[in-house]
């Protein structure tokens, strides 16, 4: 077997989208297809980027990723497992990304919306909350706004 071949037998895949395919509703009745066929591989420990013009479903593509929308076609593999099937596994792997607007509770605190996530995962005793909050708002620099509100402070520190 050539070298390149085996490197490619060898390659170990975090995420692996298989022919996806997304559409969606428009108000008029019709469809909006925003994915086609699309396969990409994300190795692990490897950084990558999604670059296109606005509306070419690079959000679209997170948003699947992440299991907050499902694929119409194909599969979403995370770790050799497809989360479409596997719902327990899309809940437990904890793929999160950071949006491109805040999405802040502006009438909770910092601590508060960080609280709000850490209750979402239905996983972490709430006696923990506290202390993992605060531990994630230090380790960003934020340990000095624990109280604050989201439009008390900047948009990089929301």
């Amino acid at each position: 077997m050539d070298t390149l071949a085996q490197k490619t037998l060898e390659e170990k895949y975090i995420i692996e989208l298989i022919n996806i395919s997304k559409k969606f509703s428009t108000n008029n009745g019709g469809e909006l297809k925003v994915i086609d066929n699309l396969t990409m591989r994300f190795k692990e420990g490897s950084i990558s980027v999604i670059i296109g013009p606005s509306g070419c479903g690079k959000s679209t593509i997170l948003n699947m990723i992440a299991g907050i929308i499902d694929v119409d076609e194909g599969k979403i593999l995370v770790n050799g497992i497809d989360i479409q099937r596997d719902p327990s596994y899309k809940k437990s792997i904890g793929i999160g990304y950071v949006f491109q607007q805040p999405r802040l509770l502006d009438w909770r605190t910092l601590r508060e919306n960080v609280i709000f996530a850490l209750k979402a995962t239905g996983t972490i005793p709430k006696e923990k909350w506290n202390e993992i909050a605060e531990y994630y708002l230090k380790l960003v620099g934020l340990e000095g706004f624990l109280d604050y509100y989201p439009l008390q402070v900047s948009g990089g520190m929301q």
